[in-house]
């Protein structure tokens, strides 16, 4: 709450500082065009009205702009070369920083052989350097970087680390901030060093029984990582869900990915990777594709795609019975993507024609699996013969493996559309 509370003050404290601004310039403005004001019995005398008081009302109004914008051109000059002079001391300082941590956390991670005295001294020196929020900054994106580069489990010791520099509090301040990529890395912070697929390390680094107490450490701010999964801020929303995945057990990953308003196709990706870092090989599958939640059951499909779970091609077909159209797309590519039989091939060509041009590629180039199907030749043909360009040019190429002689017969159509296609596929167009 102390946390929230002073984020809170300091935007106000921000909102403020850009509207005094403002208010003095409205009350400039009024004190030019007046002898004098009052405020509280304390009299502002306008010693330049002396001057412009007898002059024409456009004449005044040119002068005051003349005077404005000379003074917000030094004003901002001033401004220019302090920002400029800020961000060189920001960059110089954050340099610095990198540096430092990165070789005293290069030695506290390859640390086994050293002593418990020099192990200590790592945990001083980063408590007494990082005293400010550019070094916090710096300090946890060295901590993702490393182990975004390497593939080693560093979670324990990284995590006894910011325990013993007293800067596990910091998340709080992260998080609660204002500040998107704050947001950002509190969120990755967190959910890298409590995920479920590190506890057992973390537990034998320590030597300890990783009881419930510890587990729950973060679970406090798991409401407000809910609420950061449906900014919109897609970055801020995917890292969110991510973290969310990384913190749950795979039973509740229906239920996390309900309380996301809206998934994107990117944001699918995102979730199928974050599912397969933490190797949630114990999902539940059925409930998933089952659920009547459409960005789930997306999901869903995509998952049993990535971990090959043929077996549920069944429910997958039922699916293709919903006709929200990115659903309806993902499942027809794992649908196709699972065909094997004949009955799947009747099942998929008959519903061709009624699908959109992505699914009927999806449709078309997944038929090369069945190249011993008395069929399929005839329906090449009518794909060739009524279908757009492109899946003409799939269809010439699934007959190119099936039979070349009846492709030669392209050649001479009397379609020039047909003509061009065959000879894409055969490789002879004079340009």
């Amino acid at each position: 709450m102390r946390t929230y509370l002073a984020h809170n003050i300091r935007y106000l404290g921000i909102r403020i500082s850009t509207i005094i601004p403002i208010l003095f310039v409205l009350f400039a403005t009024y004190l030019f065009f007046n002898s004098s004001v009052t405020i509280f019995n304390f009299n502002i005398r306008n010693s330049v009205y002396l001057y412009i008081e007898n002059l024409e009302w456009w004449l005044q109004i040119i002068i005051y702009i003349t005077v404005l914008s000379f003074t917000v051109s030094i004003l901002l000059i001033i401004l220019s070369f302090f920002f400029l002079k800020k961000r060189e001391i920001f960059e110089s300082s954050k340099n610095i920083y990198e540096v430092l941590f990165t070789k005293n956390l290069i030695n506290h991670i390859y640390s086994e052989s050293l002593n418990k005295a020099k192990k200590v001294n790592n945990a001083s020196f980063f408590r007494v350097m990082i005293n400010n929020k550019l070094a916090k900054e710096v300090f946890f994106s060295s901590i993702i970087r490393f182990q975004l580069l390497i593939s080693n489990n560093l979670s324990a010791k990284l995590n006894t680390l910011i325990e013993d520099s007293g800067l596990a509090r910091s998340y709080k301040h992260f998080l609660y901030s204002y500040s998107k990529s704050d947001r950002i890395i509190a969120i990755k912070i967190i959910s890298y060093i409590n995920s479920n697929a590190h506890i057992e390390s973390i537990t034998l680094y320590l030597n300890s029984t990783y009881n419930a107490q510890v587990e729950s450490k973060f679970k406090k701010y798991k409401k407000v990582i809910y609420k950061y999964m449906n900014s919109n801020n897609i970055t801020l929303s995917n890292e969110a869900t991510t973290a969310l995945i990384k913190l749950s057990k795979a039973k509740d990953l229906a239920h996390i990915l309900s309380k996301r308003k809206h998934i994107s196709r990117l944001g699918i990706n995102t979730i199928i990777a974050a599912v397969e870092e933490v190797n949630k090989n114990d999902i539940d599958f059925n409930e998933i594709l089952r659920s009547e939640n459409t960005r789930v059951v997306a999901v869903g499909i995509l998952l049993v795609m990535h971990y090959d779970k043929i077996k549920y091609k069944s429910i997958i077909r039922e699916i293709l019975e919903r006709k929200e159209v990115l659903l309806h797309e993902i499942a027809w590519e794992a649908f196709t993507y699972f065909s094997d039989s004949d009955e799947d091939f009747d099942f998929m060509t008959s519903k061709f024609k009624e699908e959109t041009s992505h699914n009927k590629m999806s449709i078309v180039n997944s038929l090369h699996k069945f190249i011993n199907n008395k069929k399929l030749t005839t329906f090449l043909d009518d794909v060739i013969n009524n279908e757009d360009v492109e899946l003409k040019v799939s269809a010439l190429k699934i007959l190119f493996e099936v039979n070349i002689s009846v492709l030669l017969t392209y050649k001479n159509s009397t379609d020039k559309k047909v003509v061009d296609a065959y000879k894409e596929v055969t490789d002879i167009t004079i340009f």
